[in-house]
């Protein structure tokens, strides 16, 4: 006959408790199954009530270790399944009992989630819709969930939003092409989420004030930089082409890189003479 003969605390997880079994060693249990089952000294533990007892004691395992992991913040079904199924020795239908249970208690919420999610990514980040929606797909979320979340949450006018984002992204720019300013922020605003077709309605709707003093001066620190580097390995025709097509990939037009050109020409600078 199979009689519990003690029951101690674990040294390193007060929490849990090594039950004997005839002076033996038997098994693990945690606070809460200790309690379920009221297993004391003395009890005799048939194989059913053992089997019964192990079962419900790992279940435990998996339900608090969805637990802790939601501790930290809110998770999806898809994030907290995924995170139980990475635990040793875990079967399935106990992560699914366990997720169930969660989902029962309103630990796992999906559809709280999605409007939590939307509104903290308009109110920190202004990301768009699209990068909102690809978000929420990667994290399992079902599909009508997105929908609807969008549709009832994500209430700003997206494209007021872009040129609110767009505005601020240029602001922040200096020694540029207006070109190339126009570029960089359309790629910003399909960085953040926005469609393309959005990015370029936001950016045509922005006030990009690029004086052509100020374009000149973006012209020669670039050039200058650039020149510094070619002129190391190239002279003559070579060193005007490689210097040309890279400040045309900046966005400088051709004839303010000639001009430059030309001016480094006027005072006598011999390296674009040929070899």
């Amino acid at each position: 006959m199979n009689t519990i003969t003690a029951i101690e605390v674990q040294k390193k997880k007060k929490n849990r408790y090594n039950i004997f079994v005839n002076d033996t060693f038997k098994f693990g249990v945690s606070e809460d199954t200790l309690i379920k089952f009221r297993l004391h000294k003395g009890m005799v533990l048939t194989d059913d009530l053992e089997h019964e007892i192990l079962s419900h004691n790992d279940y435990q395992r998996v339900y608090l270790k969805g637990i802790q992991y939601l501790s930290y913040g809110l998770r999806t079904e898809k994030e907290v399944y995924d995170k139980l199924l990475s635990l040793e020795d875990v079967h399935i239908p106990l992560i699914e009992n366990a997720i169930n249970q969660l989902k029962k208690e309103k630990y796992i919420n999906d559809t709280f989630y999605v409007k939590a999610f939307i509104q903290n990514t308009l109110a920190t980040t202004k990301k768009g819709k699209h990068a909102i929606i690809q978000t929420l797909q990667k994290k399992g979320i079902d599909t009508q969930l997105i929908d609807e979340g969008i549709e009832q949450y994500y209430s700003p006018d997206e494209l007021d939003t872009a040129i609110s984002v767009a505005s601020k992204y240029i602001q922040k720019q200096k020694k540029m092409s207006k070109k190339a300013l126009l570029e960089k922020t359309t790629q910003h605003l399909v960085q953040k989420g926005y469609t393309y077709a959005v990015a370029k309605e936001a950016v045509s709707h922005v006030d990009i004030a690029v004086s052509k003093e100020d374009e000149l001066e973006a012209l020669y620190e670039h050039a200058d930089t650039l020149y510094k580097r070619y002129a190391k390995s190239y002279n003559g025709y070579i060193l005007k082409q490689k210097l040309s097509n890279a400040l045309y990939q900046k966005g400088f037009s051709y004839d303010d890189i000639r001009a430059y050109i030309n001016d480094k020409m006027e005072n006598e600078d011999d390296r674009f003479i040929e070899r």
